[in-house]
Parts: structure tokens; C-alpha cells; sequence
């Protein structure tokens, strides 16, 4: 083994018959801007799956915690077959992912800062294998444990769901569910969501127990220079509630979708959040908001308030 009132013809619309899907990467992009999301997910054909980690790194930052995740995922596959690896190794596996990466995002970067980079990613991969959590994967035999790819859905309620955890252990007749963060972002509400419906993925994986009471949920956080662990609480009330939660954003996106496919040009989909989500979007030299987010959004606002008049307009003279 290893997320203003518009008219829509449904009859001319060719809605798409692709299963609904829940995923971290798309949940989060629809929370920070809904025409990012709809750029992305909302035009895919028929029968395509969502396009998950294929977009291009745009900072430096970006290619680095891709590398370590990268790196990591290839330590994992190599300890599963008891394969052993010294810092001589792992340090040349980084820099090697790193050049490649660096290639194929057409980005250049000092040798200096490379090196810097190289350094840090190593010391994160060493200090990640001897934390606490971990340290019974990596220096015991015969325990029982599982890595996953975020790629690996099940499905629920009729939604494809990605939420699997890195890693499982089986520790003290129950199993261990554990999220790991190479960058720790700002709290977001979201993530006691993607924690809990963890445990529902993991319900629904062949061979897993059926129970959520068989499982604990931890998240392992890179945070100025340390691994922090963060026991996550829950119950079947929790989740219940990770539940309703999936399926009430579900519904929001399938919305958007239809919004999106009855016009293209995405002039009424919400702008994002804040500046930074704009400077590091790939759609930007196409989006109202390439010049700056709140201009955008006035003139949307003031585009809106004309559909909603004509539309009035309209009605009056029937």
C-alpha cells in the first residue's frame, strides 16, 4: 500500500459526470480564492482525474519542501525493504532532486543558497526519522507500520476522498494516523478537518479497522527549526461533524463549478482572500487582479451591481 443571481441553461450546459472529490489541495485553494479553484478543477473533461501536484513551483521556498517531500517519501519505500541509508546518500539524493526540480521550473538559484538548502532539508529528514513518533519505524524491527501517497483516495458517501495520512503504526493495540508538515502554515479551521477525515479515509481502506475508536490522529509540525507533535482529539460527534463539513463543501464547489461552466469568463466567481494568495498564483497575468486585488474587486462589484440592475430592468418591463 504504498478536496449576485446568474441564469443557468441547463439544457445547453454539458455538465461533467466526473465523481465529486475532496482533496487538502483543492479544498484549500477554494477557501482562498474561487476562481483559482475554478481555473483549476472546474473545466477538467470527462473521466479526468483532478490534476494534483503537477503545477510548477513558483519560489524557491516551494521547491524545497517539495524535495524533502519527495526525498522522504523515497526513504520510507527504501526502509519498508530494510534498505539503509547513510547523510552521505541522503544529502546527494537532495541535491540531485534539487537540480531537477530547479530545471524544470526554469528557476535558478546560487550555489550558496542551494547548499543552505541542501543542509537544512537533510537535518529536517534526520531530526523527522529520530522524533519520538517515528523513532520505532526507523530503529525497531517488526513493527507494524504503512506509508501512504496523498494520491491514494476511497470513496465516501459518493465522493472520491483524499485525505490519507503520511504514515500508520500500528503502536499499543491501535493505530497511528500521522500527518507531517514540512512547512508549517498559519492555523487554519480547515485543518481539524483534514485530521478527522483521516480517520474516516482510513475507515474505508481494505484491511483497516472499521471503528473509529481504532485509531489515534497525530500531526508531526515543522516549526523554527523542531518537529512539534500535536495530539488531535476526536470522537464519532467529530466525526459527524468532518462529515457534514465534506459535504457541505462539496456542495459549495459543485456550485462554483456550474457558475463557472455557464461563464467561462469567471467575472462573478469571488476574487481571493489576500494579496499573497495573488503573488504566488499561477492564473495571475489573467486575473482582474493582476494589478492589484482590491481594484479587482471594486470593479466587480460595480460590474455586478450593473447585472443586478438590467436585470431588474428587466423584470419591470414584463
Amino acid at each position: 500500500m504504498t478536496t449576485s443571481v446568474i441564469h443557468v441553461d441547463v439544457q445547453r450546459l454539458r455538465m461533467h459526470h466526473r465523481q465529486p472529490h475532496w482533496s487538502q489541495t483543492s479544498q484549500r485553494l477554494f477557501t482562498e480564492c474561487p476562481r483559482a479553484w475554478a481555473h483549476e478543477y472546474a473545466f477538467l473533461e470527462q473521466g479526468k482525474p483532478p490534476r494534483r501536484g503537477s503545477s510548477r513551483p513558483r519560489t524557491f521556498d516551494e521547491i524545497t519542501v517539495r524535495v524533502a517531500r519527495l526525498i522522504w517519501i523515497e526513504r520510507l519505500n527504501d526502509q519498508y525493504q530494510r534498505k539503509i541509508w547513510s547523510d552521505i546518500y541522503r544529502r546527494r539524493r537532495i541535491s540531485s532532486t534539487m537540480d531537477e526540480m530547479l530545471w524544470s521550473a526554469r528557476m535558478n538559484a546560487s550555489e550558496l543558497r542551494k547548499a543552505t538548502a541542501i543542509h537544512r532539508v537533510a537535518e529536517q529528514l534526520r531530526s523527522l526519522e529520530q522524533s519520538s513518533m517515528l523513532r520505532i519505524v526507523f530503529g525497531e524491527q517488526g513493527k507494524r507500520w504503512v506509508y501512504f501517497q496523498r494520491q491514494e483516495k476511497v470513496e465516501l458517501n459518493g465522493i472520491d476522498l483524499f485525505a490519507a495520512p503520511d504514515i500508520a503504526v500500528f503502536h499499543q493495540d491501535k493505530w497511528t494516523l500521522i500527518r507531517i508538515r514540512f512547512r508549517t502554515s498559519k492555523w487554519l479551521p480547515t485543518i481539524d478537518l483534514e485530521h478527522r477525515l483521516m480517520a474516516h479515509w482510513a475507515v474505508q481502506q481494505p484491511g483497516f479497522p472499521s471503528s473509529a475508536n481504532e485509531y489515534r490522529i497525530r500531526e508531526l509540525a515543522w516549526s523554527r527549526g523542531v518537529w512539534r507533535e500535536q495530539r488531535i482529539e476526536f470522537d464519532e460527534k467529530g466525526m459527524d461533524e468532518a462529515l457534514d463539513l465534506l459535504l457541505h463543501d462539496v456542495q459549495e464547489m459543485r456550485w462554483t463549478q456550474r457558475m463557472a461552466l455557464a461563464d467561462p469568463s469567471l467575472d462573478i466567481l469571488p476574487l481571493a482572500l489576500s494579496e499573497r494568495s495573488c503573488r504566488i498564483c499561477s492564473h495571475r497575468e489573467t486575473c482582474p487582479a493582476k494589478d492589484g486585488l482590491q481594484k479587482a474587486k471594486q470593479r466587480q462589484r460595480d460590474y455586478l451591481t450593473t447585472l443586478d440592475s438590467k436585470r431588474s430592468d428587466q423584470v419591470s418591463e414584463h
